[in-house]
């Protein structure tokens, strides 16, 4: 709730903004969605911090790729039915730019003295979102790649600690598409047929 003077204004409005009560209204169900969200995330699926980078990405990925989400940043992001362990890489497409266009990922803080955290999971995902919530294309790389391309960034970095990117050109060039597969793509609209 916002903390309000005695005339009922809020008590830090920013400068040069005018009081808006449908904008405080609108904050204050936002507000009151997210501690719904979080409510409901930390009872059902253990998700401390649903602000926590990455965890709404992490969770529609999983929702779609049917794994099941590891909410610690210390461990894998999700595990299947199996047991096997998977790593999650999420970046929004940038279309509407005039640089940097595409998107990129990136694994941090990678030593040679901690590439358990390559080598613990059966694959990666990449997810490549339209929006924030919108996923567009999710592609699958084995560990074994994966670990040969950190490993070739490895050695031409001269610190010892590295972030590890991948280009989207890169993940579709070695991986394979998941989502959407052949039997979720829409078929292109037909051309019309010539009149007679």
């Amino acid at each position: 709730m916002i903390s309000r003077t005695s005339g009922g204004l809020p008590a830090a409005a920013p400068l040069g903004c005018k009081y808006n009560m449908d904008q405080e209204n609108q904050s204050d169900r936002i507000l009151s969605l997210l501690r719904e969200a979080q409510s409901l995330a930390e009872k059902s699926l253990g998700i401390g911090n649903i602000l926590q980078p990455g965890i709404i990405k992490e969770l529609i990925m999983a929702s779609v790729l049917g794994h099941q989400l590891i909410p610690r940043k210390d461990m894998p992001d999700a595990r299947d039915s199996d047991g096997n362990t998977y790593e999650y890489l999420a970046s929004i497409n940038r279309i509407e730019v005039t640089t940097n266009k595409g998107c990129s990922f990136q694994i941090d803080r990678v030593t040679k003295n901690n590439l358990t955290r390559i080598t613990r999971n059966k694959a990666f995902y990449f997810g490549i979102f339209k929006t924030h919530l919108e996923l567009d294309e999710i592609w699958r790389i084995d560990t074994d790649a994966i670990l040969q391309e950190v490993n070739r960034q490895l050695s031409r970095c001269k610190n010892e600690i590295a972030h590890v990117n991948f280009l989207s050109k890169w993940v579709k060039e070695t991986g394979e598409r998941v989502y959407p597969d052949a039997s979720q793509q829409v078929a292109p609209a037909a051309a019309p047929s010539p009149r007679r």
